[in-house]
């Protein structure tokens, strides 16, 4: 998918290369000074309706435009409101975007707005953090992202929050977040489900040893594991009760389809193509899809096992959840056959008396999300503060460490119940 869009980039380079070029768009047809494109296949005119409705007439490229404006016009047509927020129309130096054609054209005007990505999250600066702080700030640029977001923030503040700002202030986890971002503009459960199982994962591989570079790429790796979901459709996505033959077919396609994205993306990770097509291979070497590798990646292993347990702890219209407890027996019960051994020994150990993405309340008041764990103190993880005890969610990234206590040798805090998010309304999968 990302490297189709390098390669539409190439192409309109290629158009441009002698100079500005105008593409006009008409209900059933695309021109190109005199030459024009009729009887346009069904995705082409699903795009073309997706520039119409932004009320964009005609585009005009410059032999100056960049991929990243490119990815950026994209993310603009597929986002779901008629407006063009102002922060994304004024990054676009290399291409132009005009109502209206002939004598009415008029190019949409260039609106500087700022993004609230500038603001810097409050955490601390330790490895251990490095992976769940990028995580953060993803999750926060998604989310400012959505149409929700950006039209409160844009009545309450009069500013935009653009996609082009985003990428910039993420640097090198752009790639990841135009990714996740397309999963969730899909699905939304996908999304949340992505980022609960790639935290999982990363404390996991964490557990077992994995540091540095090696646990920042598989992390990454485990995050987009579900890429390929966006070419599922949500009625097979999101069916409720059980798949006929048929839908088996097409939902066992999306490992192979994340598969090709990944391999086409401009990501540079060795790990996520193999990762996203080996997360559903069990151990004993039953699963799909068939692999052209001798074995799966032990960080598929350690991927199928975060993904069984947050899909079997999370609520859906058509399952019940499980308890955190039931799902540990089933991993443990199935360890040599589903799942690798010593991956569920080191997972069991790791999870503790509040395992990873239990909402808890605690004594000060706060309620948190579990992030961490510690095998010394099973009972007192590591919490990011949700909401303060007066209900309101806290305006700066907070973590408690339940472990740390204060200059008398006493616990600053401690868990007083496991509750439920879904009760709660508390949308675990933007905040782990």
């Amino acid at each position: 998918m990302y490297g189709q869009t390098k390669h539409v980039h190439e192409l309109l380079l290629d158009l441009a290369k002698d100079g500005p070029v105008h593409l006009e768009f008409a209900r059933d047809r695309i021109s190109l000074g005199d030459e024009e494109l009729t009887n346009l296949p069904r995705g082409a005119q699903l795009w073309l309706a997706m520039v119409r409705r932004k009320r964009i007439a005609s585009i005009q490229l410059s032999p100056e435009m960049t991929l990243k404006e490119v990815m950026v016009l994209n993310q603009i047509f597929l986002s779901k409101g008629t407006l063009i927020e102002g922060s994304d129309r004024a990054h676009l130096h290399g291409i132009k975007l005009f109502e209206g054609t002939g004598e009415d054209q008029i190019e949409m005007p260039q609106i500087l707005t700022t993004s609230r990505l500038g603001e810097k999250l409050d955490v601390p600066d330790e490895q251990s953090n490095e992976i769940r702080v990028m995580v953060a700030d993803i999750t926060k640029a998604i989310d400012d992202i959505s149409p929700e977001k950006r039209s409160a923030a844009g009545a309450k503040r009069g500013k935009s929050l653009g996609i082009m700002s985003m990428m910039g202030d993420l640097g090198g986890a752009a790639e990841v977040t135009l990714i996740l971002a397309s999963l969730r503009r899909h699905d939304a459960y996908t999304y949340d489900h992505s980022i609960n199982v790639g935290l999982l994962s990363i404390a996991l591989a964490r557990a077992i040893g994995w540091k540095g570079t090696d646990l920042h790429e598989f992390g990454v790796a485990a995050l987009i594991h579900d890429i390929g979901k966006i070419y599922t459709p949500l009625e097979v996505l999101n069916k409720p009760g059980r798949f006929t033959p048929a839908e088996w077919v097409i939902m066992k396609k999306h490992p192979r389809d994340g598969y090709e994205i990944l391999l086409e993306s401009a990501l540079h990770n060795k790990m996520a193509p193999r990762i996203a097509l080996e997360h559903h291979i069990s151990h004993d070497g039953t699963g799909y899809p068939v692999i052209p590798f001798d074995e799966p990646l032990l960080g598929s292993n350690i991927v199928k096992i975060a993904d069984v347990y947050d899909a079997f702890t999370t609520i859906r219209p058509y399952r019940s959840q499980s308890r955190p407890v039931e799902v540990m027996k089933m991993l443990k019960k199935q360890a040599g056959t589903q799942f690798r051994p010593e991956l569920v020994e080191a997972f069991v150990d790791m999870m503790g008396d509040y395992p990873i993405g239990t909402t808890v309340k605690l004594a000060s008041g706060y309620i948190g999300l579990v992030v961490e764990t510690s095998l010394e103190h099973k009972d007192r993880p590591i919490v990011r503060v949700l909401q303060h005890e007066n209900g309101r969610r806290p305006k700066e990234l907070k973590f408690i460490d339940l472990a740390a206590k204060d200059d008398k040798g006493k616990f600053s805090d401690d868990v007083i119940e496991a509750i439920d998010p879904v009760i709660r309304n508390i949308p675990i999968g933007r905040y782990i």
